[in-house]
């Protein structure tokens, strides 16, 4: 069989730098529109690469709108079009894995600023597109699929939603059999087809409508600048989420509780961690909601996990009490930090940790 090969260190670092840099911005932006979003997928704001510890954490979108309860899958872009890696042979690598049809996927380019891996800069134009659009448009054949790429990205194949995207500020003059812009710093007149390799498209704008680089005029699915605001009991939505069928939506809700303001009613989360069947970071998430809240068993959880024969699970309850601002928690790290047994990765970030919390535990 011959052997498989992956992506350099480098280039995966700039990928993810890429994608921590658009989620940042999508978060940024959410928060100006009012909503009140936290990063759900634990390092989808940030670039570490664990090298020997290999973290398979519960595939779920970037980031949770507390208020609302909408999920957002961030897709930091270099080129802006609507793509989406796919993979035929493992359903968890699907385009749409773990995600239900009232998410959003978010789209923002990010532009090369320096000459490190991680020189990157977001651009202010973030756009939305619903997960059902994109499931609708998939089922009615509005979708080109690409070959798999090579065995440096994975074999996975792309899937592309056909679009127009404006190349320039300007501002909207024509829409018939194709979308007639002009260009804001000449005036010159720019023209984009209606139809991507015989699919097409609707426009997403309407005559005498300003608009800016990187903006999607004609779609296959609707695009929005603005996700719908909704009402939720956050309490009572996300105890009712802890009980769902469904991994991502137990973790969701778990990570929300430790956002949630005044007191909450903690047996729903004692109730996860008890439980044998679940998933060590749905219990771990549970634990870190409690400890939030003052529960001492969500610290002694999480001190037991310290002590798990898996060494992913001892990461990840490290990188949990990272980020729990209390004397309990950076007592739990040092206690870490002091085993000289422990893997050199985990170290590494105590040492962080210690850097960053020393005026805390002195």
């Amino acid at each position: 069989m011959a052997q498989r090969s992956f992506k350099t260190d480098e280039s995966f670092l700039e990928k993810l730098a890429i994608g921590a840099i658009g989620t940042q911005k999508v978060i940024e932006d959410l928060t100006n529109q009012g909503h009140t979003p936290v990063e759900l997928e634990r390092g989808s704001t940030g670039y570490k690469i664990w090298k020997t510890i290999k973290i398979k954490r519960v595939r779920v979108p970037d980031i949770l709108c507390i208020n609302s309860g909408i999920r957002i899958e961030s897709r930091a872009k270099t080129k802006l079009l609507i793509t989406m890696s796919h993979s035929s042979a493992d359903e968890t690598r699907g385009w749409d894995f773990g995600l239900k049809d009232e998410d959003f996927a978010a789209l923002v380019v990010c532009e090369k600023s320096g000459d490190e891996p991680v020189d990157w800069v977001a651009d202010n134009n973030v756009q939305y597109i619903k997960i059902v659009d994109l499931r609708k448009a998939l089922a009615d054949n509005k979708v080109i699929q690409e070959k798999p790429k090579g065995a440096q990205e994975g074999f996975e194949s792309r899937l592309t939603w056909p679009s127009s995207v404006a190349s320039s500020d300007g501002q909207v003059i024509n829409i018939s059999s194709r979308i007639k812009f002009k260009r804001s710093f000449d005036s010159r007149t720019i023209s984009l087809a209606l139809t991507k390799k015989g699919i097409e498209l609707t426009p997403c704008v309407v005559e005498g409508e300003k608009i800016y680089r990187h903006q999607i005029l004609a779609s296959v699915t609707p695009v929005l600048r603005e996700i719908p605001t909704r009402e939720i009991d956050p309490q009572n939505y996300y105890q009712n989420l802890l009980t769902s069928a469904s991994i991502s939506e137990r973790y969701g809700a778990a990570k929300a509780y430790s956002f949630l303001k005044g007191q909450f009613d903690t047996n729903p989360l004692i109730e996860r961690i008890n439980d044998g069947a679940e998933h060590i970071y749905v219990k771990l998430e549970s634990a870190a909601a409690l400890a939030r809240s003052n529960a001492p068993i969500g610290y002694n959880f999480i001190e037991s996990i310290l002590n798990s024969d898996y060494l992913e699970h001892r990461l990840e309850a490290v990188i949990i009490l990272g980020e729990l601002p209390s004397e309990q928690s950076g007592k739990l790290l040092i206690q870490v930090l002091a085993d000289g047994l422990q893997h050199e990765d985990l170290c590494f970030i105590l040492h962080l940790l210690c850097l960053i919390r020393y005026d805390l535990w002195k």
